[in-house]
């Protein structure tokens, strides 16, 4: 959330990055074979250890591992990443989005009284009106794509 678009912007390339890194790393068919063949052994592990083999299985399995090589496994890893780049795309967008709609108390009618007392009361020409944004509500995870009203 900085200021600086350049750090943003870097913020961003850097998050595709890592991205591209996690989809690599969560779909090398020689850690699942691995990974594969111990849990096959049924060999006696410590709960913990394996409740952590299992989850990691199901992982690679989640991540398209279990798909035969070749056409259907890098279709499955180009719509990864697409949906990589979309996510991105969407959080840059709602980052810089800074659009507000200004609204009386009674066109707000129904919203509890509490939330809005939160909201910003407007000045001047916005004067008996309250702030409505498009960002999320710090703290309150994203929601839905609907606007929301923030302070």
């Amino acid at each position: 959330m900085s200021t600086s678009k350049e750090l943003r912007d870097a913020s961003s390339e850097a998050e595709q990055l890592l991205d591209d890194f996690g989809i690599e790393s969560s779909m090398r068919e020689d850690v699942f074979n691995l990974v594969d063949a111990v849990l096959r052994a049924k060999e006696q592990l410590d709960p913990e250890s394996q409740r952590l083999l299992e989850k990691d299985h199901k992982s690679f399995i989640r991540n398209g591992l279990s798909l035969p090589a070749g056409t259907k496994r890098d279709r499955f890893k180009e719509i990864k990443q697409k949906l990589s780049q979309i996510s991105i795309a969407f959080q840059k967008n709602l980052n810089e989005e800074s659009g507000e709609l200004w609204f009386t108390h009674k066109e707000l009618d129904g919203v509890p009284e509490d939330v809005l007392d939160t909201l910003t009361k407007g000045e001047g020409e916005h004067e008996g009106k309250l702030r409505l944004t498009f960002k999320y509500p710090v703290g309150r995870g994203i929601q839905s794509a609907k606007p929301v009203l923030t302070r």
